[in-house]
């Protein structure tokens, strides 16, 4: 049983509880495994709207929820982070940044054709650049295991308790080492490849790119063998469909620049990040980042070829070492 099939069972259940202690258990409900707004789940950037004739670059990422910036505890209330900077570094360059978040959280959890075109890019159509970023699920320590009920106390024990997570974490880190085991496995085999296949035939032409996730500041985090062995079993995958692998943002690995867990940043991090992947994309793809009348004027966007070497900007906000 996966855990999906393990949601709605969960879900099954709670909707088969009598009414009248429904009403008894609503406080504990509230106080524990409330589900807050998803801040994230469908934000976007839209293109330029009618009557602005700027250039812009529509960007889609398929990938986890590393992009939320948090102030300590990792939570669904935690609003987007570097995607938003990327966007001012855009600006600040002449550009505009359309972009897309699809979650995607591992690689078995990638949609379906139908989901991804009709339902998810059914207003916005074919992007410029495709970002893969994803896969590192597995490697994640647990003590209690991922299910519905442990997602939701952790959710609302975290965003009640606030910056008192930072020390926990740091308790919390010292216990995974020694007593957490990894997530369940979801490896490449479990349709990266497919879903290359699938996006070189929806949307052929359009650049895809591999992108490192960041790697956790707190070692017990994660299983750092488990996720080394993820890069390793993806990339015949990835070299097998030409497709290229992006580092991870080169920022310090200091606590200064992320949340209470280690992994999402702050925002300062999440500045360092965003100025970052806005020049990369821009070195690579500046010639695909097309005024919407050029667009109009075209059947589709060229495709020259992409420089062999990317030279960025030096000049990046301040980052505390």
């Amino acid at each position: 049983m996966d855990e999906k099939e393990k949601a709605a069972r969960d879900l099954a259940r709670i909707a088969a509880t009598p009414e009248g202690l429904k009403k008894v258990l609503r406080p504990v409900k509230k106080l524990v495994f409330d589900m807050p707004r998803d801040k994230a789940a469908l934000w976007v950037l839209e293109r330029p709207a009618d009557g602005d004739d700027a250039p812009y670059l529509d960007v889609l990422r398929f990938g986890a929820c590393d992009f939320r910036e948090t102030k300590h505890a990792h939570t669904m209330a935690a609003p987007v982070g570097w995607p938003r900077y990327m966007a001012d570094e855009f600006e600040r360059q002449g550009y505009h940044l359309a972009f897309q978040n699809l979650f995607v959280w591992h690689f078995g959890d990638f949609p379906d054709e139908a989901t991804m075109v009709k339902r998810r890019r059914r207003r916005r159509g074919r992007p410029d650049v495709i970002i893969v970023q994803t896969g590192g699920y597995p490697a994640v320590r647990h003590v209690f295991g991922f299910n519905l009920w442990s997602f939701l106390a952790r959710e609302n024990f975290g965003r009640r308790l606030g910056y008192a997570m930072y020390p926990i974490w740091r308790a919390m880190d010292l216990l995974l080492r020694v007593f957490g085991r990894p997530a369940p496995w979801h490896g490449p085999e479990e349709g990266l490849e497919e879903f290359i296949e699938q996006l070189q035939r929806v949307w052929p032409g359009v650049p895809i790119e591999f992108w490192h996730q960041n790697d956790p500041v707190l070692e017990g985090f994660w299983v750092r063998s488990v996720a080394d062995r993820l890069i390793e079993e993806a990339q015949p995958v990835l070299d097998a469909h030409d497709i290229p692998v992006v580092a991870a943002a080169p920022i310090p690995q200091t606590m200064a620049l992320r949340g209470a867990n280690g992994l999402n940043f702050n925002e300062v991090g999440s500045r360092a990040v965003g100025f970052h992947y806005a020049n990369h994309l821009l070195a690579r793809y500046r010639h695909l980042a097309l005024r919407p009348s050029e667009r109009a004027a075209s059947v589709s966007p060229p495709t020259a070829d992409l420089p062999t070497t990317v030279d960025l900007p030096q000049t990046a906000p301040a980052v505390d070492r």
